[in-house]
């Protein structure tokens, strides 16, 4: 049986280092540290002070994100060794820190948006190939998928993760932008319930550092950007962490559906749930408050996956009942 207590554990802890770690970046943004720092040995860029915070944002959010998930990580799979055995090892080994690492990429001045956005679609268009790696959907036999029904499948999943990718972006430009990688983050520990109930524990677990640490470092982020009343920037602070989160909910929404017994429906719900935000940016809500819209969002992200764990958990019910 699932050990509530570890799970409740690993939540308050990856919630609470990347709660921590954002915060020291946002100390460290207000003082004269960061006034000059050195990319690698070729160039030194030099930034007004009033664009301090604004640099520490996006590589501090991902610094923090990362030990957050980490630290959750450890304590849910302590024996947690590298591998790229399963699926689950190769989104935690491999697909992750290369997200982590593009997205840090992006945070470099030198690096053209351009650039950013074809790392990034070719992440999107190659995550579900990785995580089938060595699966019997691809093997040689005849229990293996044909290359064109493969094919068409990563096609349709590679597509939707980076049609999910840009128009998230794109609504980062919007009032209330925080609300993005909240409502990704609400996804995610829905995906991780859901799988769970599926049968694929281990699967779900891993949702709960990801999730938490998002919504931690998404929080501290909103928090500190109501407090500092900074300058704005030509890149949103929440645009690395959103971009990786959406990355992470794909990933274990595939996990569970082909390792695990999470239903197609049930996926395709809760990976579009965060595209509902769009709605505020519709003309009856242009003209609310920035603090209205993000409430509006969240309660339009929420209702679906309320749908979706219930009717998970009756389903769930009906199955097990009887073995309990």
């Amino acid at each position: 049986m699932p050990d509530t207590d570890l799970y409740l554990k690993a939540l308050i802890c990856s919630a609470g280092a990347s709660a921590i770690i954002a915060l020291a970046f946002g100390v460290l943004a207000r003082t004269k540290l960061m006034g000059k720092f050195r990319l690698g040995v070729f160039r030194t860029v030099r930034f007004p002070t009033g664009s301090l915070a604004s640099l520490s944002d996006s590589p501090g959010s991902l610094i923090a994100l990362a030990s957050g998930i980490s630290t959750g990580c450890r304590i849910l799979f302590p024996q947690m060794e590298w591998s790229l055995t399963s699926a689950l090892d190769r989104f935690l080994w491999l697909i992750l820190p290369t997200s982590l690492l593009i997205e840090l990429a992006g945070c470099v001045p030198a690096v053209p948006r351009a650039t950013l956005w074809f790392l990034r679609l070719c992440a999107a268009m190659l995550c579900g190939r990785i995580l089938l790696h060595g699966s019997v959907y691809l093997a040689s036999d005849t229990e293996g998928w044909s290359f064109l029904r493969i094919l068409t499948l990563l096609l349709i999943t590679g597509l939707s993760l980076s049609l999910m990718w840009i128009l998230l972006t794109r609504l980062l430009s919007s009032k209330a932008p925080a609300t993005v990688p909240a409502s990704i983050s609400l996804s995610i520990l829905s995906a991780g319930i859901a799988v769970a109930l599926a049968g694929y524990i281990r699967g779900g677990a891993a949702a709960i550092p990801v999730g938490s640490a998002l919504l931690s470092v998404t929080t501290t982020m909103g928090l500190r950007k109501i407090v500092d009343h900074g300058p704005a920037s030509t890149r949103s602070p929440f645009e690395s962490i959103t971009g990786t989160g959406v990355v992470c909910l794909f990933s274990l929404l595939f996990i569970g559906k082909f390792f695990g017994a999470i239903s197609t429906t049930q996926s395709v719900i809760i990976f579009f749930s965060p595209m509902l935000c769009w709605l505020t940016e519709l003309k009856p809500f242009r003209r609310v408050s920035a603090f209205q819209a993000a409430l509006l969002r969240l309660i339009l992200v929420s209702i679906p996956l309320f749908i979706v764990l219930w009717l998970a958990r009756v389903e769930f019910q009906e199955r097990m009942g009887p073995l309990l």
